[in-house]
């Protein structure tokens, strides 16, 4: 986001309150927010439009300022000034950008990575953060237009889009399953939104979102289970009491369509009841070419969702926050591609008739947080609904083999209610600690349902006799119940130094049903399963560490030491009845974060080292001609490498951004996999390098009117990685994209073109192994988009 220099203006109408330092303890946040309390302690009022602090963050202010020195750091970098008007009052304004005399600060950014709302360069941590203007400059819409931005983050994407899979320095779920847990926890304003390791809400919408907070490394202490290899954040807006909205609209050449709506009402005054509502669809043809098809009209995608979430501040001390969210996906054929038209570039799948997929996700929250002088009180109240819907070409490829029919419901309830204190003095004018002590309780249900049916081909192929409409019936169920408390306290013994230590306790009650039921000659391939009902106790303790110390206000050191949890559990059905254990990992890692030139540049860098006991691995395996999932533990496996962030504005209107990500991830003891000994091979879905840039120019004299140009260009490259852990299979390869976006910014008006995927790269996502690849020798690949120019525009009021 454009910004220059804060200037302060001198405040004659308020000299008895600059003359006169006060002391202030106003933690990191939200520009509006901060700037409501500041206004209320510093017994002054603060006259501005709320858009020109819309989506802006401010650093803490701790400590004795006036008036001037404090509106002077709360507001830095965001391009606003000050001046004081009547008596008491001091209005904030845009600053004058016809005269930018010096190169523009960068934007202090906030983050709750620990739970805690404070400035990124005082998180002992590797994080990386994507604010609102880097979703909307790059026109990210979903997760996965999302993942190809970050260092050492890999989508393996599926044209199923319930097996899509998400890794964090090599760690994933290796196939989805959706009877374990995740590795990568997704998280919706801190609510844990896949308590599974079903993988169908790995793709989130990104609209109208205030931040995406990605951190590396396992995170069980701060967010819980399931996040052994990383946690991502999305952060969506919240209501504030200003009327205001926008409306988005784009077109794109596949053809494809995009709207975004939104509309911030206050309701009452005072902040005592604002809402914000959002609502957006979208849709697309496919860009893979169906020969075996006839209505190729029908291949594509769309999607339409919408968010309500209403904000109330009765008092000072209290907020209450409420959100209700719905989101619909639905897919009709798939990115699959033969790997011979992979190779000649053409994109043909091998598909006889159109998939169809559709997925529904309903999210209501309730949160409050309170001001109790010593700390803050917080609670979080979360319940999901998702139902998926498929119909798939289960042996995708040209033959009539198997039809595949699926349903899945899952609910899931967390509550978790916590207090995060200030930093209190032990002893006065000595050190300093503060204490984040809280207890959560999960709840999730997932339920599915699998016909397969077996066509004419396949009938006629095995026993040479027609169709008998026989089908094979997979009932799976899981229930689970966990309990944890956690805390961590945080020792300041000096100004420059602080030491943490935390840890959070779980207990896991986990409950499996399955049961297989087959009809007619399907018996003869698929014999009928009983019910089965296996349960179990899991519990793990994961303790975290973390000492950092400031070289000076720009400079930082730390060492952190993390440990993850991830509980066992049972998968049953098919050919299989397995458990698996618990899976635990420690992680080591070292690095620095920096500012220079009065914070035009800020570098972060960090170096880890991962360890893995009893990996879960679920795994592809072919019995009877069919495709069952086995689960299994690896006694050992470890992850290496590290992430470099840069992010300068080295002159008026440049803005630069790079990131890259080094992971070396493989087994170290695995002696009995179904594919014999894999110690020293790369465990799957682990991209060896990742890496990104991005550099925009925007013009400092107005174009025409009002209108600021601007271009942007983008570079995201991903290394080869293994998509399954059968060493003999195909390695997806190393691929890189390169996107290009212009146009004008105004007030009231933004419009833009775009061409993403300048050079039309074919690449792949992911492998897609279909039922009868031991039996056909068929595996076809899932592909990323090609080349596509759009054109969009942009309204505020």
């Amino acid at each position: 986001m454009a910004a220059i220099a804060c200037a302060a203006l001198p405040l004659p109408a308020v000299a008895q309150n600059a003359e006169t330092a006060r002391s202030y303890e106003i933690p990191a946040g939200p520009l509006d927010d901060r700037l409501a309390q500041f206004s209320r302690e510093a017994g002054i009022t603060l006259s501005y439009d709320p858009a020109l602090v819309e989506g802006e963050t401010a650093p803490a202010l701790d400590g004795s300022y006036t008036t001037e020195a404090a509106l002077t750091r709360l507001l830095a970098g965001t391009g606003l000034v000050f001046r004081a008007a009547d008596a008491g009052v001091v209005t904030i304004a845009r600053g004058d950008t016809s005269d930018r005399a010096g190169p523009r600060m960068l934007p202090p950014l906030v983050v709750t990575a620990r739970r805690t709302e404070e400035l990124l360069q005082d998180v002992p941590g590797s994080i990386a953060v994507v604010t609102s203007g880097d979703i909307e400059e790059s026109n990210l819409r979903t997760g996965e237009d999302l993942y190809g931005t970050l260092p050492n983050v890999n989508f393996f994407d599926s044209s199923t889009p319930n097996s899509r899979d998400l890794s964090i320095r090599g760690a994933s779920n290796l196939v989805a399953f959706a009877g374990g847990a995740p590795v990568v926890g997704l998280f919706i304003d801190g609510f844990l939104a896949n308590p599974t390791g079903y993988n169908g809400g790995t793709n989130p919408n990104l609209r109208d979102l205030e931040r995406v907070e990605v951190a590396y490394g396992p995170q069980t202490t701060a967010f819980g289970r399931g996040t052994t290899g990383g946690a991502i954040n999305f952060v969506t807006a919240k209501p504030t009491d200003a009327f205001e909205g926008s409306l988005e609209l784009e077109g794109g050449s596949y053809p494809s369509g995009d709207a975004t709506a939104v509309v911030n009402v206050p309701i009452l005054e005072e902040g005592l009841l604002s809402a914000r509502i959002v609502g957006f669809g979208s849709i697309t043809d496919g860009f893979v070419d169906l020969p075996n098809v006839p209505d190729q009209d029908k291949v594509g995608s769309d999607e339409l969702g919408g968010r309500i979430s209403l904000r109330s501040q009765p008092t000072d001390r209290l907020t209450l926050d409420g959100s209700l969210s719905f989101d619909r996906q639905r897919f009709d054929g798939g990115n699959i591609a033969t790997p011979e038209s992979f190779d000649n570039g053409n994109l043909e799948s091998p598909v006889n008739f159109i998939g169809e997929f559709e997925i529904e996700r309903t999210i209501a929250q309730l949160a409050f947080e309170f001001d109790t002088g010593l700390g803050f009180l917080k609670s979080r109240t979360g319940y999901q609904h998702i139902e998926d819907e498929t119909l798939g070409d289960r042996d995708v490829s040209q033959f009539d083999f198997f039809i595949d029919e699926a349903s899945l419901t899952q609910d899931s309830f967390s509550q978790e209610v916590r207090f995060e204190s200030d930093r209190l003095p032990v002893i006065t004018g000595g050190p300093e600690v503060s204490v984040n002590l809280g207890a959560s309780y999960g709840y999730s249900e997932l339920d599915s349902r699998g016909v397969q049916d077996p066509q004419q081909g396949i009938i006629d192929l095995v026993f040479g006799v027609p169709d008998d409409g026989s089908t094979i019936v997979n009932l799976f169920g899981q229930e689970t119940e966990s309990v944890s408390v956690f805390g961590d306290l945080r020792l300041y013994p000096t100004a420059d130094l602080e030491i943490a230590l935390g840890g959070r306790y779980s207990w896991d009650d986990v409950s499996a049903r399955s049961e297989v039921i087959t009809s007619g000659l399907s018996a003869l391939v698929v014999p009928p399963q009983p019910l089965n009902e296996p349960s179990g106790l899991f519990q793990g303790f994961a303790p975290s560490a973390s000492i950092k110390y400031d070289w000076s206000e720009n400079v930082s050191t730390y060492f952190t030491f993390a440990s993850g949890y991830r509980p066992g559990g049972f998968q049953t059905g098919v050919f299989r009845d397995d458990e698996f254990g618990e899976e635990t990992n420690r992680s080591f890692e070292i690095g620095v974060k920096s500012r220079w030139f009065q914070d035009r540049l800020r570098i972060s860098a960090s170096a880890f080292y991962t360890d893995f006991t009893d990996l879960q691995v679920f795994s592809g395996e072919i019995v009877n001609n069919l495709e069952v999932i086995r689960a299994d533990n690896a006694p050992g496996a470890r992850s290496i490498g590290g992430e470099l962030f840069v992010e300068a504005q080295p002159v008026p209107g440049l803005r630069l951004a790079g990131g890259l990500g080094v992971t070396k991830a493989e087994f170290t003891d695995f002696p009995n996999s179904q594919f014999g000994d894999l110690e020293g091979v790369t465990l799957p879905n682990a991209p060896d390098l990742t890496a990104t840039f991005t550099a925009e120019y925007e013009h400092q004299k107005p174009l025409l009117l009002d209108y600021l140009g601007f271009v942007r260009g983008e570079f995201n490259y991903t290394g080869g990685y293994r998509g399954s852990l059968d060493p003999a299979e195909r390695e997806v390869g190393d691929y890189s994209v390169v996107n290009l976006r212009a146009g004008v910014r105004g007030e009231h008006l933004d419009i833009f073109a775009y061409v993403e995927n300048v050079f039309n790269e074919i690449y792949a996502t992911g492998e897609q192994p279909n039922t009868f690849a031991g039996f056909t020798g068929f595996q076809n690949l899932d592909v990323g988009p090609t080349r596509q120019f759009g054109v969009g525009a942009r309204i505020r009021f």
